[in-house]
């Protein structure tokens, strides 16, 4: 597939950004896991799958598109803001979702946010085409993942192989993100 999604239908101003960009798209093979859209073209659909089914399903699309509610918007972000960066996806970011700058390095986000279906469409089929530079593009992600928890102090780290862990440490009381 060319782009993954995964939620659901919290019938909410996510869904109409989804739909101004997948609704009218004949290009792009569309997998949807959770959230079932009516009418969309080149569309795969299942329901919901428990976390273990849905990691594992997660790596056969080439990218994924990070969206939220508006109230999400320049606000903390969500967890599947950060399992999406964490993927072998490239993670198209929504850019009024990133809006405040959350993700900060420049050349990464230059790859990933977009504002429209014309722009995540070229983008992906260069990274296709492009091994190399779809490589560079998942490491800058999990390197921004990184950097992210080390700031608010996270108990996250991505060992050498690029896969999550969680450290065994126990906070007590965590201190808020913001």
């Amino acid at each position: 597939f060319d782009v993954l999604y995964f939620g659901n239908d919290r019938q909410s101003d996510r869904n109409k950004v989804l739909d101004s960009y997948f609704k009218k798209d004949l290009d792009l093979r569309k997998r949807w896991i959770g959230y079932i859209p009516k009418n969309y073209p080149n569309i795969t659909t299942s329901p919901y799958l428990l976390r273990e089914e849905l990691i594992k399903n997660l790596n056969k699309s080439y990218s994924t598109f990070v969206v939220g509610d508006l109230h999400h918007y320049n606000n903390i972000k969500t967890v599947r803001f950060f399992e999406s960066l964490m993927t072998d996806m490239i993670a198209f970011v929504h850019g009024p979702f990133d809006g405040g700058n959350f993700i900060q390095n420049p050349e990464l986000r230059n790859y990933i946010i977009v504002n429209n279906i014309k722009e995540l469409t070229e983008k992906l089929n260069i990274y296709k085409n492009d091994e190399p530079l779809f490589r560079k593009i998942l490491k800058l992600q999990k390197d921004e993942v990184q950097r992210i928890c080390g700031k608010y102090k996270l108990p996250f780290k991505l060992q050498k192989e690029e896969k999550l862990i969680i450290k065994k440490e126990v906070v007590k009381k965590p201190k808020p993100l913001f």
